[in-house]
């Protein structure tokens, strides 16, 4: 890119100076045209070239975002899921303190307690 510019620079001062002096060289003329074109093209071509791999470059970063954001969700669902059955767990415990209570059973009550507080359950 620098080189093109470069050779442009330099055929675009020649041309200057060929028309300040008054020779006009047609020659020279159709090929700096010639010349400009082709490295206007080749300008074009490594930009696209350069659109083309950021494009990728993109696509590629935004798959791997998806991939985390699935990740993400399916340790939520499985977060979820646990939460579910610890609550579950919980609310039956309470249903049976309750019944030993209302049954006056304080003793087996309080064993409950006890066996639940010892339980890897309660732990989790």
């Amino acid at each position: 890119m620098i080189l093109i510019s470069l050779i442009l620079s330099v055929f675009g001062c020649i041309l200057l100076f060929n028309s300040l002096i008054g020779k006009w060289n047609i020659y020279f003329f159709i090929i700096f045209i010639g010349f400009f074109i082709v490295s206007v093209g080749i300008v074009i071509l490594f930009n696209y070239s350069f659109i083309l791999k950021r494009n990728e470059e993109i696509r590629k970063s935004a798959y791997q975002m998806q991939q985390l954001d699935q990740v993400y969700y399916q340790d939520l669902e499985k977060n979820n899921l646990e939460l579910r059955k610890i609550r579950h767990d919980h609310k039956n415990h309470l249903i049976n303190l309750k019944q030993l209570i209302s049954c006056e059973k304080y003793e087996d009550a309080i064993e409950y307690i006890d066996k639940m507080i010892k339980s890897s359950s309660v732990k989790k």
